[in-house]
């Protein structure tokens, strides 16, 4: 039933993406992430006529098991059949990171897409920038507080503390336990 469900929205969506293409092109993305562990690449796509929706995720974990990894050619041959989809001629803008992996793949896809505008993001760059300038003592003491009250209110990597603290005086009634573990490893508290 599922299976169904998604193939009627897919459809549905790659409609809507196809025809359209003609009010003001259409945006696509991509960005590698670490979701419940595994390595995955996120495909999306967007419109001035179409909400932006996840297009694919694929995961990524078997092609690194086998020695593979994720550059530009990769990042290609997974985004390339999203084009031939959805059809080159509404396939406009193809927006990245600025990762290289995904800058070279934007290349492969322009070099057989002529059409196609690459945007690339700055904020790869500049994470990794900020990463150095970190790495200087006088200025890991300015960025400490900051990052504590960040990690506190938006990060996610101390709300473990917040939710054993909840569930403290319900586990006592109840002799049940509450083991979490940092969102760092992608893991929820589990009730035993």
């Amino acid at each position: 039933m599922l299976d169904i469900n998604y193939e009627v929205q897919e459809a549905a969506l790659l409609k809507a993406l196809k025809n359209g293409a003609d009010l003001g092109g259409n945006h696509f993305c991509s960005d590698f992430a670490t979701i419940g562990g595994h390595a995955c690449l996120n495909i999306l796509g967007s419109g001035p006529h179409v909400e932006p929706v996840v297009l694919d995720i694929v995961d990524c974990h078997d092609h690194l098991a086998d020695g593979g990894i994720k550059d530009g050619k990769f990042v290609y041959k997974k985004t390339q059949p999203w084009v031939e989809k959805i059809g080159p001629e509404a396939f406009d803008v193809w927006t990245t990171d600025g990762g290289s992996n995904m800058v070279l793949g934007g290349k492969y896809l322009k070099a057989q897409y002529p059409c196609l505008h690459l945007h690339r993001g700055i904020d790869h760059g500049m994470a990794l920038t900020l990463e150095e300038i970190a790495k200087i003592p006088e200025i890991y003491l300015i960025f400490l507080p900051c990052n504590r009250l960040r990690d506190l209110f938006g990060n996610g990597t101390r709300h473990r503390l917040l939710e054993e603290s909840k569930y403290h005086g319900a586990s006592e009634r109840s002799g049940k336990t509450l083991r979490t573990k940092s969102a760092r490893t992608n893991t929820t508290g589990v009730i035993e």
